[in-house]
């Protein structure tokens, strides 16, 4: 993989996203980081200030994020923001599916550990979350994309 082929896509924010911004610009990485006015970040590199028409193309169902999070969010106009820059960070990206197959893995534990209704659910979870894990894990050590799917092709 040529690190000139790749662009980390961020919000810049405080943490997690801050600590793989300056990763990212320590091994030469493009770095777009989405914001919008008002709201405060710590990463400047590639600071892309979100407008408002453009906040409104990622808009998103605060009810379909609620259901899908399964729990409830409150209609501020920040929280709105903040998911429509997301938007904007998952729609730039190309291959994101890594960050899908962690929140898969994620959703799974949580059936496998307490969620889920009866222990055959549980088990059946448990299993795949050890699955997706190893996905990712193989993912990540040998820096291809397709990680053990590799194998099946010719």
């Amino acid at each position: 993989m040529n690190k000139q082929d790749c662009i980390l896509f961020s919000g810049g924010a405080k943490g997690s996203e801050a600590a793989f911004g300056a990763i990212a610009e320590e091994h030469g990485i493009e770095e777009v980081n989405f914001s919008f006015e008002g709201h405060s970040i710590e990463r400047q590199r590639g600071l892309r200030v979100l407008n408002h028409e453009e906040l409104l193309r990622g808009d998103v169902s605060l009810e379909y994020v609620s259901r899908l999070m399964n729990r409830r969010y409150t209609e501020t106009p920040t929280l709105r923001k903040l998911l429509q820059s997301i938007w904007y960070q998952v729609n730039s990206g190309q291959e994101i599916y890594v960050i899908g197959e962690i929140v898969v893995y994620i959703v799974l534990g949580s059936l496998a550990l307490k969620r889920g209704r009866t222990v055959s659910i549980r088990r059946g979870c448990f299993v795949a979350a050890i699955a997706v894990f190893l996905f990712v894990y193989v993912i990540a050590r040998t820096h291809d994309p397709l990680g053990p799917l590799r194998l099946l092709l010719p």
